[in-house]
């Protein structure tokens, strides 16, 4: 018999990605891609492969998670 836990363990993905901004300086072309002048968000290409951040882990205790645990597992 074992004493495990199942727990729901919450990250966030990234994904670094670059345009192209016509601006007078470096802070005009920041500037611009921050307010949302310009680039639009269509023109972002993807730049790497990202990365995973791991911020959380509760036990699974409510009939809820519970519930999603047995369809996560397939059963």
């Amino acid at each position: 018999m074992t004493d495990k836990k199942w727990f729901r363990v919450t990250a966030t993905s990234s994904t670094d990605l670059y345009a192209f901004v016509e601006a007078e300086n470096k802070e005009d072309a920041y500037e611009k891609a921050r307010l949302g002048d310009e680039p639009d968000a269509g023109h972002y290409v993807e730049d790497g492969d990202g990365d995973w951040v791991i911020y959380g882990a509760t036990e699974v205790t409510t009939v809820p998670e519970k519930i999603e645990l047995e369809l996560w597992l397939g059963r």
